[in-house]
């Protein structure tokens, strides 16, 4: 053969085995770029998503839940609100009825029947013929209004509850009332003798009531037995109350909202967690601080004397308690949150969504305006339109077959270009070029092993970068385990098929044969 041609060969070997590196070199750089910039950021985009659809899914379920617990929450407010509206209605009736008969009292006192009716009870004679003198100046003047204010309380579900004393255990008064004027015998068709009886006035006391003329004197005077015998007991009855009804009713509406939490069942991952972790405290800081409500009279001295006063001191004492339980502002807060981390989930979900579809789109350009330079399988590939979600479902097998593929064609050009350098060694073919190429490469391609590094590093690399791919899928998209298995071991076969095939072509080429 002559010279000429032994170039002509070598140099076409040459071409060959250089445009093998070279596609091999770009194919795995866009294999890598795709993985690193197209797959990876998809499935991770995917697996976003998906936990984003299972929060959502579950969301209605949640809010639900939420709303039914605040909805038990606020009835557990409305227990003392409606007991608490209910019985200071009736106290400040009764305040006020008590009030009135204490004015009427002290006008009796005053007047110049009362000694003689004193003595003819006392004696058992009547004094009906008496009339008693209106003081110049009333001590509790207010309560007498026609007009008076009245506190503002809304009716309750709970029964008639009743603080005014009774007169079983006393004394009959019959002769005492009998001995009185009608008008003032009776108030509001109350025998006014049991007021007499309520406040329990020593001969001590009516003595320094008749001969104390200035109204301030007076007040301060009768001030500490009215607030104990006349305001301290609807407190002390008022305590009873909440410790024996109210209290009762609200632990049992408690352990209700407990059995009801207990049927709820909230992930760390779910939104409404947060919210269903903030009823648990505020249930539990509620039922603590209804337990130590106290109530006791009010400081301002002096605030049972107009209605007005016994009103807004009243109301107080409602409001202050509505304050300590009312989970109101904490419930509406709690469902605020809810549903700002819903919207904020939803618009999440927009944008991985958006984010996903850009990535297709950017997949289905590319293929289409690159499909034609794709070396041996191109041109067919050029009117097929690729989706990207079966692109990257079966990636680790395009890798797999993609690499073993090229690295085949790589073997394939190697053991050419190995054979026409042997052949122009034993023609002994002096060209200059041909010379170059047996010395540059006659360590690397004529010395060759059987199994040499080029393989090792081949399967060893195809072998992590499958088993990565396969990770990734498992671990993003829902596919059937059975299915990554037998997509797993196609890939292996293929990848260990290909290097059983670079084998074979390096000890044909040994043999200065062409595989």
């Amino acid at each position: 053969m002559d010279l000429d041609s032994i170039k002509s060969i070598v140099e076409k070997s040459k071409e060959q085995y250089d445009k093998s590196i070279r596609w091999g070199f770009c194919t795995l750089l866009a294999l890598m770029f795709f993985h690193l910039f197209v797959f990876s950021p998809f499935l991770k985009a995917e697996k976003k998503l998906a936990e984003v659809q299972v929060i959502l899914a579950r969301l209605p379920a949640q809010q639900e839940a939420v709303l039914a617990l605040s909805a038990a929450l606020t009835e557990l407010a409305d227990i003392p609100e409606k007991a608490l509206n209910k019985h200071m209605d009736t106290m400040f009736k009764s305040l006020r009825s008590d009030f009135r008969r204490l004015s009427s009292w002290l006008r009796y006192l005053k007047s110049d029947a009362a000694v003689a009716t004193q003595q003819d009870w006392q004696q058992g004679q009547g004094g009906q013929n008496h009339k008693p003198q209106m003081m110049a100046q009333m001590m509790l003047m207010p309560q007498n209004t026609g007009s008076d204010a009245r506190v503002n309380i809304s009716a309750s579900q709970m029964g008639d509850i009743s603080l005014r004393g009774t007169a079983a255990n006393l004394p009959d008064f019959n002769s005492l009332q009998q001995a009185l004027p009608q008008h003032m015998a009776k108030h509001n068709n109350m025998p006014f003798v049991r007021f007499e009886q309520k406040m329990a006035a020593t001969p001590a006391l009516i003595a320094e009531i008749r001969n104390t003329d200035n109204i301030s004197a007076l007040r301060s005077l009768l001030a500490p037995e009215i607030e104990t015998k006349l305001i301290k007991p609807y407190f002390v009855e008022l305590n009873k109350l909440w410790q024996r009804q109210i209290l009762p009713s609200m632990q049992q509406q408690e352990k209700n909202i407990l059995k009801k939490m207990a049927t709820y069942k909230f992930s760390t991952d779910d939104i409404g967690y947060a919210g269903f972790s903030q009823m648990k405290h505020l249930l539990a800081t509620t039922s603590q601080k209804a337990a130590q409500i106290r109530f006791q009279r009010p400081e301002k001295r002096f605030w049972w004397l107009s209605v007005e006063g016994k009103s807004s001191s009243l109301q107080a004492i409602k409001i202050n308690v509505q304050k300590k339980l009312n989970p109101r502002g904490q419930l509406k807060s709690i469902r605020s949150q809810l549903l700002t981390r819903a919207a904020a989930l939803r618009d999440d979900e927009k944008q991985l969504q958006a984010k996903i579809l850009t990535l297709k789109k950017n997949f289905s350009k590319i293929i289409e305006s690159r499909s034609s330079n794709i070396p041996f399988v191109g041109k067919p590939l050029a009117g097929i339109p690729m989706a990207l979600l079966p692109f990257v479902e079966h990636f680790p097998l395009i890798v797999a077959i993609s690499l073993s593929i090229l690295f085949g064609f790589y073997v394939w050009y190697f053991s050419e270009f190995r054979s026409a350098l042997e052949m122009s060694k034993k023609n002994n073919a002096a060209h200059p070029m041909v010379v170059w190429y047996q010395r540059r490469l006659s360590g690397s391609l004529l010395n060759i092993l059987p199994l040499p590094a080029p393989i090792a590093f081949f399967v060893a690399g195809s072998f992590i970068w499958l088993f990565l791919g396969q990770y990734q899928l498992a671990q993003s998209l829902s596919m059937s385990f059975w299915w990554l298995f037998f997509e797993s071991a196609s890939a292996m076969l293929i990848i260990t098929a290909s290097a059983y095939y670079a084998c074979f072509c390096m000890k044909k080429s040994q043999k200065n044969e062409v595989c």
